[in-house]
């Protein structure tokens, strides 16, 4: 059974909010590969960055983002198998 950090370092990739090198940082051996190549220079990794790209390749890629993380919810029920908060973490 996944951990909780695993899971949640799995949805931060589904979603591209991290790269695989970086989820590999964070939980070793939680991609599927197991290992990941250290990104290339260039890329935007920052969001300020992010937003220095134009406006429309920045809707480029954020469109290809969000296909990638619907293929990966799809494709594994465990990345939506947890609750995102506990009993203890919301105000009544």
């Amino acid at each position: 059974e996944p951990t909780r950090l695993e899971q949640l370092t799995l949805r931060a990739l589904a979603e591209g909010i991290i790269t695989p090198w970086e989820a590999e940082e964070l939980c070793p051996g939680c991609t599927a590969s197991g290992e990941a190549e250290e990104p290339e220079p260039g890329g935007a990794s920052l969001p300020s960055e992010f937003l220095k790209i134009e406006k429309s390749e920045r809707s480029r890629l954020m469109a290809g983002a969000s296909k990638m993380a619907e293929k990966a919810y799809q494709e594994n029920p465990d990345l939506n198998d947890f609750e995102a908060f506990g009993e203890d973490d919301l105000l009544d």
